[in-house]
């Protein structure tokens, strides 16, 4: 099974914060707060940092050819993102 690594390039000395400003909409910032408090995140920065962690991972792993499913009581979906 492949796992999402979880180092911190924040932590681990490997690169250090740059500030960007981000434009959001109402219902995107919501999003943001609520993955927030769902991830018990520290900030929306961290939750920001988790989802291009989670994109990098699934862009790397459909071009090495791999496909993505989820599985619940035996049933598989494929995962397809409209990129």
């Amino acid at each position: 099974m492949a796992r999402l690594a979880t180092s911190d390039p924040l932590k681990d000395g490997r690169n250090q914060l740059r500030r960007i400003t981000l434009d959001f909409s109402p219902d995107a910032l919501d999003k943001v707060t609520q993955l927030r408090r769902a991830l018990d995140a520290k900030s929306s920065g961290d939750v920001i940092r988790k989802g291009l962690q989670l994109l990098d991972w699934y862009v790397t792993t459909k071009r090495q050819g791999h496909i993505v499913k989820i599985v619940k009581d035996g049933k598989e979906i494929e995962i397809e993102l409209d990129l």
